[in-house]
């Protein structure tokens, strides 16, 4: 049987299966004896069938398409996964396999969503000239990066293919 805390708040010693505590005091007790003493409450039972969260759900799936699942966007261009929830899949992530990829895709979409976050606070329009004319410090192996990180952006892919149709 379990064993759980149990604090005597009374002023006399209680004997709870065969273990006293002293007044004040708290030791470990099996939670079968617990049942009619004064000030024990039951702790509530988990919902053992509740759903594992659908977002959560989405690290059972291979890095391309947890990937994706983070960048997806609604037709209005927000992000299909809350702000929580991203922190949620970080979070479990983190304490689970920790794969280089996911952690890479979950800190691009962080990193996209702080910069849109600013761009919405200043018009937006100074970040992405400033992004197209930091192309032509970039090396080849940065542009392709760059063309996959931003694949579902046109006016970003768009300048950089022609950086790198420009430099063949």
């Amino acid at each position: 049987m379990p064993k759980v805390s149990f604090t005597n708040k009374t002023d006399k010693p209680i004997s709870v299966g065969p273990v006293t505590v002293f007044p004040g005091k708290t030791r470990e007790v099996e939670q079968n004896h617990l049942h009619g003493q004064p000030g024990y409450q039951a702790p509530e039972k988990p919902a053992e069938d509740a759903a594992p969260s659908p977002v959560l759900e989405l690290l059972d799936g291979n890095i391309k398409d947890i990937a994706a699942a983070i960048q997806a966007r609604d037709e209005n261009g927000k992000p299909v996964i809350s702000d929580d929830d991203l922190a949620a899949l970080k979070s479990a992530e983190q304490d689970g396999n920790t794969r280089k990829g996911v952690m890479e895709a979950i800190a691009a979409e962080e990193l996209l969503r702080a910069t849109e976050e600013a761009d919405a606070g200043t018009g937006g329009g100074s970040d992405v000239e400033t992004f197209i004319a930091s192309l032509k410090d970039k090396s080849d192996e940065e542009l392709i990066e760059l063309s996959e990180t931003h694949a579902d952006e046109p006016q970003l892919l768009d300048a950089i293919n022609t950086e790198i149709d420009a430099r063949n």
